[in-house]
């Protein structure tokens, strides 16, 4: 005898890129679920606009996987199993109805953003501090001042970093920092103190 199938959730993206069909198409392959893509856009500020989303796109998904776009009504995410942000906060969403009057687990992608954002953060600091933006700025004008019209040029190495807030961000920017010769201060309890090691 066989088992009985499972449930296949129905999975709702409502996400502000294009859908990325290759992607969904594997996870259709490995396991037992349906995608419904609605690509929703920014309008002029920072709001996000959903264009109209269909009763039955709430009504049929299980889970939602979005920015910050819920449900209007808790009676609309009666199947909702689970609610997963892109985002790392979820401050923004305690004021909805889905999360006032529902037991809906919502889950974020808190800690994702560290590499990136450090490894953007160490590359600015490394322009800033060996002049990129001047040198860039020369070459496109077929242009090579003199040194002393470039000013000091400093390595890290030595230099003391102050990282503010200890999340995944600071402490990834902290072991970038460290790589590149950096002498780092923390302020993971608000001391800034020098990190021993």
């Amino acid at each position: 005898m066989g088992e009985a199938p499972t449930q296949k959730e129905h999975i709702l993206c409502l996400l502000p890129f294009p859908e990325d069909t290759k992607l969904l198409d594997r996870i259709r392959e490995r396991h037992n679920v349906e995608f419904t893509y609605k690509h929703i856009t920014f309008a002029k500020g920072k709001e996000l606009v959903m264009k109209e989303v269909p009763d039955e796109y709430w009504r049929d998904a299980t889970i939602l996987v979005t920015l910050s776009s819920l449900p209007p009504t808790a009676e609309k995410a009666a199947n909702l199993k689970l609610i997963h942000l892109f985002s790392a906060g979820t401050d923004r969403l305690s004021d909805t109805p889905v999360w006032k009057e529902t037991d809906i687990p919502i889950t974020n992608s808190s800690g994702v953003h560290g590499p990136q954002i450090s490894e953007w953060v160490i590359m600015q600091i490394l322009s800033h501090a060996h002049k990129e933006k001047l040198m860039v700025e020369w070459q496109k004008n077929h242009f090579w001042g003199p040194h002393t019209e470039m000013g000091s040029v400093r390595d890290c190495v030595g230099q003391r970093l102050g990282v503010l807030g200890y999340g995944a961000i600071g402490r990834q920017g902290e072991s970038f920092g460290e790589d590149t010769g950096l002498s780092m201060v923390d302020d993971e309890f608000g001391s800034m103190k020098p990190n021993p090691g």
